[in-house]
């Protein structure tokens, strides 16, 4: 199943990926349960025991059953120098000892009643003494109710970091659902999982800060957890992702990336790739770019509970058209464009792709088939030391990264052949155009609105 399908199993990389909550285990059965058992394992029976005997106080109807638990809780558990003993403070154990004796005087007194019914009155008493024993009960519940928060303060306070750690809690979670790990807590501030949400519904229609923590981090990350290199030479790397990844309606497909190094600024490579003009001829089947529609950049309002990283940002939708050789259909791209400064990584990053129909957006031609993609662009100056210990650019690290469902019967097969194709030739096209722009300036014409939303959103650090 893809990694982001939140129906497979848990595996172990995913947990340092959430913070895990104390409150979201209680609220979890299994996941209390299995706290439980680690309470018995690590020798704090006395702690879960007592809960145990809590829970079952709550459930009883009958009083004079709840004031035997009560009794059965105190003795084993309150009372000074038992074998479960808990470490209470002492004005905690003080007043479950006074409620206690109050609930012990009582069953004294009934039980005096029941062997002296001689008159009608002694039923009207009897009565009387079960309600007081009622109320008693009451005020003992609430006693139970302290004691429990106080008992959960100290499981939590002593024992929850270790249950995380442990055998037995890493054991359980594998057996559950990853939507599991979203009810007892909440993925990181740089999970993958926190900022995968949009990109998986694919639902709107601009890019958004969380967006491009995505595509920086697959784009910098070769680590062989992540990666397999596909493909390489003394100008290239081609990689093809280790996990597989859902998309909208697109299930079960790899991520594809390259990267390739050019003698030129970020300024130069960028106004010479970003120039559709040039596009047209090294992207080979790209036919046509239409700008559809520009969003503006949300603006942040801290008296609205919106998150940051969930604006929008600028962003051109566009509509991209590919001609496919007959007797394969054509496909079109539709969705937001967007790009960012990043100070972190000192990086300009461009981001695509596709969105779920909107009513501003022209209905499919006939014949042409509309895919999913995911994609973008990062450059990055490489900097060298000179012998005066000055930082200086020797050129520009360009990485691609994609993630394209054609749609239609086009088998996988040839479209990772044609990747793999392109990231071997695209070097030496992209020289070719590098040197091409240079003789008229390295101007670029038409970037198809990137450049508009660069200048709207400006310096974001991922």
């Amino acid at each position: 199943m893809s990694f982001n399908d939140f129906k497979r199993n848990v595996i172990l990389s995913d947990i340092p990926q959430f913070d895990i909550s104390f409150e979201g285990i209680l609220d979890h059965e299994p996941t209390f349960n299995c706290l439980k058992d680690f309470l018995i394992e690590s020798k704090s029976t006395e702690l879960n025991s007592c809960l145990e005997k809590i829970t079952e106080f709550r459930k009883m109807k009958s009083e004079n059953k709840k004031t035997i638990i009560a009794i059965e809780i105190y003795d084993k558990f309150i009372k000074e120098r038992s074998n479960n003993e808990i470490n209470l403070p002492a004005e905690q154990k003080l007043k479950i000892k006074q409620i206690v004796n109050l609930l012990n005087n009582k069953t004294v007194e009934n039980k005096t009643i029941e062997s002296n019914k001689t008159i009608e009155n002694n039923e009207e008493q009897q009565q009387q003494q079960q309600l007081t024993i009622g109320q008693i009960n009451n005020l003992m519940k609430q006693t139970f109710d302290e004691l429990e928060s106080t008992i959960l303060i100290m499981i939590k306070e002593s024992k929850f970091k270790t249950f995380l750690e442990s055998d037995i809690f890493k054991k359980f979670i594998q057996t559950q659902k990853l939507y599991v790990l979203t009810e007892i807590g909440t993925p990181k501030i740089d999970s993958t999982f926190n900022y995968i949400h949009s990109l998986t519904n694919l639902n709107s229609d601009f890019f958004t800060i969380n967006d491009f923590k995505f595509l920086k981090n697959k784009m910098l990350d070769n680590s062989k957890e992540e990666w397999d290199i596909v493909s390489q030479s003394k100008n290239h790397k081609c990689y093809l992702s280790t996990k597989t990844w859902d998309f909208g309606t697109s299930v079960g497909l790899q991520i594809f990336k390259f990267e390739v190094e050019f003698p030129y600024t970020v300024q130069q490579v960028m106004n010479t790739l970003c120039e559709l003009e040039y596009r047209y001829e090294y992207d080979g089947e790209l036919k046509r770019t239409d700008i559809v529609k520009l969003i503006d950049k949300e603006i942040h309002n801290s008296e609205e509970n919106i998150p940051q990283n969930s604006l929008a940002l600028a962003s051109a939708v566009t509509s991209e058209m590919y001609k496919i050789i007959w007797p394969i259909a054509d496909r079109e791209f539709v969705g937001p464009n967007s790009a960012i400064y990043d100070p972190n990584s000192n990086s300009h990053i461009i981001g695509m792709k596709t969105m779920e129909p909107k009513p501003y957006l022209p209905e499919a031609k006939k014949g042409v088939i509309r895919g999913n993609a995911l994609g973008g662009w990062l450059f990055q100056p490489i900097n060298n030391n000179n012998n005066n210990n000055e930082t200086t650019s020797s050129g520009t690290r360009y990485i691609q990264l994609f993630y394209m469902d054609f749609k239609g019967k086009l088998p996988k097969a040839i479209i990772k052949k044609s990747i793999i194709a392109r990231s071997k030739r695209f070097y030496k096209l992209g020289m070719k155009y590098l040197e091409k722009n240079e003789k008229r300036g390295f101007i670029c014409n038409d970037d198809a609105g990137l450049f508009w939303c660069l200048k709207q959103n400006g310096s974001v650090a991922l």
